[in-house]
């Protein structure tokens, strides 16, 4: 993969292939796609892929507007095939929506959409096999309709690599370095595990290391045992992030299989004395605590930032809870020191029920 890119996108989805497409088209030299699983491997696989423009927001319907005429000339303006058939849309609403539907027409035919309102009858005229008897007013579409969600993915990332772009699939993001209120690069999985499995065969080590999204872990075969170093944990912005991958963990364990991590526990008098003072070591850096936000950003000065989001005891056990573990034994520290309130580190060992 190269080390260097104009622009590096982030999904090989819909959206990542057009970005792509319209990047390399508009003539950037330097774009790769990154996917953690592969091209159209996300939502954009589950999608209805409806082509239409009746939206609520201007600029949206705008986007849809300019968008519809890619579909019609799709082999003109993309090349290969989109599957997009012209069906019509229609949408209705209930008898108190109906000035709102029909301020909704209006915007839209100022765009330059081809829509009108029908009336209860009108619609039934169009499709007499509708029921109509609770409607007063739709809207129709006669130009809509809908598409192939992979063979439009498809399309657009064929003719972005022969434009230039590099898809490079299997590979996780991991971190996003900012500097200066910039992206400046981002950190893939191959060369943390890489490094990983160079430390391990020093010290003689068998591990299997695998490149996937904890969040949607899945083994071959039950494990005995999974284990989270280095405060990996932390780097899961949300409780919903934490939540799924507990709960995958716990899919892939055996009964009776442990989960095991580390994690900060977060002390004030600690954060005080550290925040915002430059730091020679180990590499030069500025530690700020967000702490509405349970973050932690670690400011090189380089300008990248690399971030934490800590958890208390009580959410950690909230989520060993959910997960359908049970606590097997905490420590403060890796000497298997008993946990104390003055404890600045929690080390975890759970099991799976069963």
């Amino acid at each position: 993969m190269p080390g260097t890119a104009e622009a590096i996108i982030i999904g090989a989805g819909v959206m990542g292939a057009s970005l792509a497409f319209h990047l390399t088209r508009a003539g950037m030299k330097s774009v790769t796609v990154l996917d953690k699983t592969g091209l159209c491997g996300g939502m954009t696989a589950k999608s209805g892929a409806l082509v239409r423009m009746h939206y609520t927001n201007e600029p949206e319907a705008r986007m849809a507007f300019a968008a519809l005429r890619y579909f019609q000339h799709w082999q003109d303006l993309v090349g290969g095939a989109c599957g997009f058939t012209q069906t019509g849309f229609i949408m209705t609403v209930t008898p108190d929506n109906a000035d709102r539907l029909r301020q909704n027409v209006q915007m839209l035919q100022r765009v330059g959409v081809k829509t009108s309102v029908l009336t209860a009858q009108e619609l039934r005229e169009l499709q007499p096999f509708t029921q109509v008897d609770d409607l007063t007013v739709a809207a129709y579409e006669p130009e809509s309709g809908y598409a192939d969600p992979r063979a439009t993915t498809t399309a657009f990332m064929q003719q972005a690599q022969r434009q230039g772009a590099i898809l490079r699939e299997g590979v996780a993001v991991t971190a996003i370095r900012t500097g200066g209120g910039r992206v400046i690069g981002v950190d893939t999985s191959p060369a943390m595990l890489r490094q990983a499995r160079s430390r391990a065969a020093d010290a003689d080590v068998d591990l299997d290391l695998r490149e996937v999204d904890i969040r949607d872990l899945a083994l071959e075969e039950p494990a005995g045992l999974i284990y989270c170093p280095y405060r990996s944990l932390l780097h899961l912005p949300t409780w919903a992030d934490r939540r799924r991958t507990f709960e995958r963990v716990a899919a892939a364990l055996r009964p009776g299989g442990r989960f095991a991590w580390n994690a900060i526990a977060f002390d004030y008098r600690i954060a005080s004395s550290l925040a915002d003072e430059h730091r020679a070591e180990p590499v030069p850096h500025t530690i700020h605590y967000a702490i509405g936000d349970n973050r932690i950003d670690i400011n090189l000065d380089d300008g990248s930032t690399s971030s934490l989001w800590w958890a208390t005891k009580n959410e950690w056990l909230g989520l060993i809870d959910i997960a359908g573990l049970e606590l097997e034994t905490m420590y403060g520290g890796f000497d298997r020191e008993p946990y104390t309130e003055d404890s600045t580190e929690y080390v975890f060992v759970t099991r799976r029920i069963g």
